[in-house]
Parts: structure tokens; sequence; C-alpha cells
């Protein structure tokens, strides 16, 4: 096995986004609070308006770094339903810094209103071709490989 590390992650089957709105039942300092917003994404017909992006790798060097991604089929798996579809995540982390992301805009077509605070919740299934035991430089890609989720008010 090469000393690289990659990894193919398939998000999807079903993240969902709630977002409702916080408060502490005080008078309210801005906006009325909405009603609490749902958002289910379960990729089985597109890929929901997601976007993939790759950072910190060397300009130029995608081809070296294998980096790929889209709405695919998610893999073979006892937990999971033949025929889902997610996002597939590919690259090798050939700098041991390759940070792979997801990203989708939520705006007022969606409900969201600005000046409003929201709390977030998601639920995230994720899949992974990358076993355990496995050896790489950097880490081992079974366990050097991290989910991280979140929101924020400007686009990344």
């Amino acid at each position: 096995m090469s000393g690289i590390m990659w990894c193919r992650l398939f998000c999807g089957v079903s993240a969902c986004l709630v977002l409702p709105a916080c408060g502490d039942g005080g008078s309210p300092t801005g906006p009325e609070p909405p009603e609490e917003l749902v958002f289910e994404f379960t990729f089985q017909n597109s890929n929901e308006g997601f976007s993939i992006g790759f950072v910190d790798y060397p300009e130029g060097r995608e081809v070296d770094f294998q980096l790929s991604g889209g709405w695919a089929a998610l893999p073979q798996h006892d937990s999971l339903d033949a025929g889902d579809k997610g996002i597939m995540l590919h690259g090798s982390n050939r700098s041991e810094d390759l940070f792979i992301f997801v990203k989708r805009m939520l705006d007022t077509d969606d409900g969201v209103e600005a000046g409003v605070v929201y709390k977030l919740e998601m639920t995230i299934k994720l899949a992974s071709n990358t076993g355990s035991g496995c050896y790489g430089i950097g880490g081992a890609p079974g366990k050097s490989v991290f989910l991280k989720a979140g929101a924020v008010p400007v686009e990344p």
C-alpha cells in the first residue's frame, strides 16, 4: 500500500437541516422568530443544490490529488438501501491538509430571515469505503478522516 492517504466519502441518504428560531422567552430583540424550518435533502433525484469544494492543496495539482465528487449511487452496504444516492467526495490527501466540503446556501426563498438567530440540528448518514487498520502518512485513512458540520452567515 502506498503512503498516500485517500478516502471516498458518500454523504447523503438523508441529510436533514432543522432551523428552529432560538429565544429565551423574553421580549424579541429582532424580527419575530419564524416557525420551525425543516429541510430534508435525500439526494434521490439530484444533488439538491449542494456544491463541492476542495482547499488546502497546491494550486494546479488537482490531478495529483485525484479530486472528484458529485451526485452518485451510494456504495453497497448492509446498513444502506440499494439504489440510494448521495454526494460522493474523493481526494488523495498528499498534503495531509486536504479539506473537502459540501455546501448549500439557505436564503429568503427557503424562509430564512436576516437578523434572526437560528438553532441548527443536522442528521447526516456517512458511508466510506476505507476500512480500519490501514496505514498512511499523516494518519490512517479509516481513523484520520473527520466529518465536520456547521452553518455560517456568510459564504465560506
